[in-house]
């Protein structure tokens, strides 16, 4: 059985591991730019950049590449990158070569530059551009390592480090089990050295047979996909060749440690049964220790996994009777995108629906926060006039002002006080003055929906306010001829996704119509984003519940065996004990108590990691358990009477 077990705990590291890494390939492949000499990365670039390029391109054989992001054009990407080719020669397939001559004269030149040959490493173009004038610098793009990375990300390290904790204690156990047979062993010869390390060899072939399958499978499925880069097969290797590291080093730090056991005990004694009781109870507690501090942190990440998941499926009820798009920001702020931007955004305001609810969820805003702060945690919304009626406040306002600042009916003591220091905090952004309007506005329910799209910038959850102070835009605000808008702020709420459109048709074609296809990318539905939001973190919990359960199973099958054999080696103390009449408590004392130290030390580190009060269940729950485990062991162990008669 334990061989079995050791294999299927094997077989499912390796193979989990492997298909979470090709999973980053097939997803991340058009960001790792494998096949490249290495690239630079211009911060900020000077007119001539595209000469300096060209020139240096010519002078070293080699091709060079500039990355111009462009909408994804098979609808299941958010953006995919094209580029500009510079030198002779023919760009690999997996770099789309731009040729739209506005896509390449509109395009941002402080982007990535990419090197085919030999002859120019990136270290020399970055110094090159820097001599030229321009701000340069060497672009990291090696994703070797990304796979283990992803690996030790808070959200899977406490997976993995049950997982261990699982083969750890199978080995455990299988060693537990055999304590007598070894005596035998050593009787007949067998070193300890030998005994420690018994059944390895068969593991690690099977460890390197599991590997060597599991690879060429991951392998032959990228080249199936088509994904044939060497650099696409490293990022699968490493991480798999990490996790059967540290199963060899498992291996390694167990056997080790029966070898110290085997050495701290005679022969004959454990023969009888007799094993070195406290060495592998110290081990096997501080198993049981780290075990119980994992699932603590993983019954956490299950609580607030729990939580996201009722937020999200509450803003899934509110997207079903929905349908906004948003597009992605592609490059950043410059004079000339933020006057078509204007543009766009006003005759869009006449042709569609345009929604603008920027939130503060990315700041993690305090309920009771109204006032200006330095580090931006208001509870406020930024919205347009329609987002109101959507909602259900009244507002009878016909916003002859820029902004209009509504005050909850809470906080209506403070409106004067509010709305004077608010748009002193606005006028301070801007070159001239905004007028303003305040009122107080009830709440029409507790929660007030944001229409939040969950793209890769919504790093929360959350899509529900309460009670926040909304200022109200005036739509003429986004004139061409309104110099007041602040256009970092504008483009911070495209980059964001929290300039919602109705018509996504309608949005592309004038975005086209103003030659915005390098600035404002794919777009992003409200209703999908929030769906396949709610997959991720389901599938994250689902990983965290399976790996908990399995390290429950494995170590609570491990303290049964040290209680088996707790209770055999001191049946004669136990059976002349039980007939004295002494309690069990006052029997097992030291036993129970290394138990509860174990409690109270996880409970203490509850409060010091601050993690959810939920957790504070976990510890009496498994130590009940484990009582109970061990009561129920202590009351089945009817042997002793008889033992005790024969004299053993």
């Amino acid at each position: 059985m334990y061989k079995k077990l050791e294999r299927v705990l094997i077989t499912l590291s390796i193979v989990l591991v492997s298909a979470f890494s090709m999973i980053i390939v097939i997803n991340k492949h058009k960001q790792m730019f494998a096949g490249t000499n290495g690239g630079v990365l211009v911060l900020k670039a000077k007119s001539n950049i595209k000469e300096s390029i060209a020139e240096i391109a010519k002078k070293n054989n080699v091709l060079i590449a500039k990355q111009i992001m462009v909408p994804s054009t098979d609808g299941k990407t958010d953006n995919q990158p094209t580029f500009q080719k510079f030198g002779n020669g023919t760009l690999p397939k997996d770099f789309p070569e731009q040729k739209n001559k506005e896509f390449i004269e509109d395009s941002n030149d402080s982007v990535y530059y990419f090197i085919f040959g030999k002859t120019l490493s990136s270290i020399d173009l970055s110094k090159y551009l820097n001599e030229k004038g321009n701000t340069s610098m060497v672009s990291d793009n090696d994703w070797r390592f990304q796979g283990i990375t992803a690996l030790l990300d808070t959200r899977m390290i406490v997976g993995l480090l049950l997982f261990l904790i699982s083969y750890t204690s199978i080995l455990m156990a299988n060693i537990i089990i055999n304590l007598k047979k070894q005596g035998v062993q050593r009787l007949a010869g067998i070193s300890c050295f030998r005994l420690s390390f018994l059944g390895l060899k068969k593991r690690l072939t099977y460890i390197f047979i599991t590997t060597i399958i599991t690879l060429l499978t991951s392998s032959l499925i990228l080249y199936i996909i088509n994904l044939r880069r060497i650099m696409y097969f490293y990022v699968i290797i490493f991480p798999t060749i990490f996790i059967v590291l540290v199963l060899l080093l498992i291996e390694l730090i167990v056997g080790i440690l029966v070898y110290l056991f085997l050495q701290r005990q005679k022969i004959n004694l454990v023969i009888k049964d007799m094993a070195p009781i406290r060495a592998l109870m110290s081990f096997v507690f501080l198993l049981q220790l780290i075990s119980l501090l994992c699932l603590i942190f993983s019954f956490s990440s299950i609580s607030s996994s729990h939580k996201d998941l009722v937020l999200l499926k509450k803003a899934t009820n509110k997207w079903k009777s929905q349908d906004y798009y948003s597009p992605s920001l592609l490059n950043g702020n410059t004079e000339k995108s933020k006057e078509n931007v204007l543009r766009f955004l006003s005759e869009a305001n006449q042709k569609e629906e345009v929604l603008i609810i920027a939130d503060n969820f990315n700041k993690y805003p305090l309920q009771n926060q109204y006032f200006p702060t330095s580090n931006g945690n208001e509870n406020i919304l930024y919205v347009t006039p329609n987002y109101l009626k959507k909602v259900g406040i009244k507002f009878n306002n016909t916003m002859k002002s820029d902004i209009t600042i509504l005050v909850p009916e809470t906080e209506k003591s403070r409106k004067n006080k509010l709305s004077t220091l608010w748009s002193q905090a606005f006028n301070s952004l801007n070159e001239t003055s905004f007028s303003y309007n305040s009122s107080v506005y009830k709440s029409p329910s507790k929660d007030l929906f944001t229409f939040r799209i969950f793209g890769w910038s919504a790093v929360d959850n959350q899509a529900f306010v309460q009670e926040p102070l909304i200022v109200v835009m005036s739509p003429k605000l986004f004139n061409i001829n309104n110099k007041n808008i602040n256009s970092d702020v504008l483009f911070s709420w495209f980059s964001r996704e929290q300039i919602l459109f109705s018509n996504n048709k309608t949005t592309a074609d004038l975005i086209k119509k103003y030659r915005l296809e390098n600035v404002l990318g794919s777009f992003s539905n409200g209703n999908l984003s929030v769906k396949n939001r709610f997959v991720e973190i389901k599938s994250q919990q689902l990983f965290i519940v399976v790996t908990s359960s399995i390290a429950l199973i494995s170590s609570t099958f491990l303290f049964y065996l040290m209680n088996k054999i707790y209770l055999y080696q001191n049946r004669k103390k136990f059976a002349v004990a039980r007939i004295s009449g002494e309690s069990l408590f006052t029997t097992h004392k030291t036993y129970l108590i290394q138990l509860f130290i174990i409690i109270i030390f996880a409970i203490g580190m509850i409060f010091i990691w601050h993690l959810n009060p939920l957790t504070l269940i976990i510890p009496p729950i498994l130590g009940g358990l484990q009582l109970i485990l061990l009561t129920r062991q202590i009351k089945n162990n009817k042997t002793f009477n008889i033992s005790v008669l024969k004299g053993e």
